[in-house]
């Protein structure tokens, strides 16, 4: 479990190392985390929906370089890219969209200067919440939804998707 502190530093450090990439690199980055509610980050099972989620990220971009983490809270990945930022947004927005874990997904895109690219600049709609469909943001600032029941919709979309795999393999 970790405490809102934690979340805090992490995040913090997560902007740095992104200013130092930027800086690197000069060039577009996707920050890969994932919408995981409550105390509990880091799980085998969350481990294996960002793992699935990195892979479909890298399969459709041309990486310049990345870096994964697994943390107490949460995995993460940096990825620079040789991409116009606002097409790269584009992208992740629809992995987050079409993905059958993508609504679990949280694929932030920085252009060269750091400047976050959101789905309003493109006029896209905002994410939808998991349990009602409503805005997300509305949801979650109005708590309108336990963690308990977010968790339980969480784990069980990856474990449905995984046991899928599993099946299609046999």
């Amino acid at each position: 479990m970790v405490t809102k502190e934690q979340i805090l530093l992490s995040r913090e450090k997560r902007a740095l190392c992104q200013q130092e990439w930027l800086e690197k690199y000069h060039a577009p980055l996707v920050s890969f985390t994932l919408n995981i509610p409550g105390q509990v980050k880091q799980t085998t099972l969350y481990n294996r929906v960002h793992e699935e989620g990195l892979a479909a990220l890298l399969e459709a971009i041309t990486v310049i370089d990345y870096e994964k983490r697994a943390l107490p809270t949460g995995s993460e990945a940096i990825i620079a890219v040789r991409m116009d930022a606002f097409m790269l947004k584009k992208y992740t927005v629809a992995l987050e969209e079409h993905h059958p874990l993508g609504r679990l997904f949280d694929m932030d895109v920085l252009d060269a200067d750091g400047y976050i690219v959101s789905r309003k600049q493109l006029q896209l709609p905002s994410r939808r919440c998991l349990l009602c469909n409503e805005d997300a943001r509305i949801c979650g600032r109005s708590q309108a939804h336990s963690i308990k029941a977010l968790v339980s919709q969480i784990e069980d979309k990856a474990n449905e998707y995984f046991n899928a795999q599993i099946r299609t393999v046999l």
